[in-house]
């Protein structure tokens, strides 16, 4: 499910979140928050198998950018629920 991302990440400046990352992150977003398998801790799980050449590390900027696109997943799937 989480494949649905690669759009994003596949993106060289996916990590910059400018404008047209955060937007494709939420197009790809919108392809799997209703899933009831989604769970955002797994997607940025996900995210850290993917890039693991940034995420691999002990880093905190990366950590706070895993858990920022997480927390995002989460309030995009909260706002989905409530409203579909």
């Amino acid at each position: 499910m989480y494949e649905a991302l690669d759009s994003f990440l596949n993106v060289s400046t996916w990590a910059s979140l400018q404008r047209a990352d955060v937007e494709r992150f939420y197009r790809a977003l919108d392809t799997i928050v209703l899933d009831s398998n989604f769970d955002a801790l797994e997607m940025g799980e996900y995210i850290v198998q993917r890039h693991n050449e940034q995420f691999g590390r002990n880093d905190e900027d990366s950590d706070k950018l895993r858990f920022l696109l997480a927390a995002w997943a989460q309030t995009v799937r909260a706002y989905r629920q409530a409203t579909t």
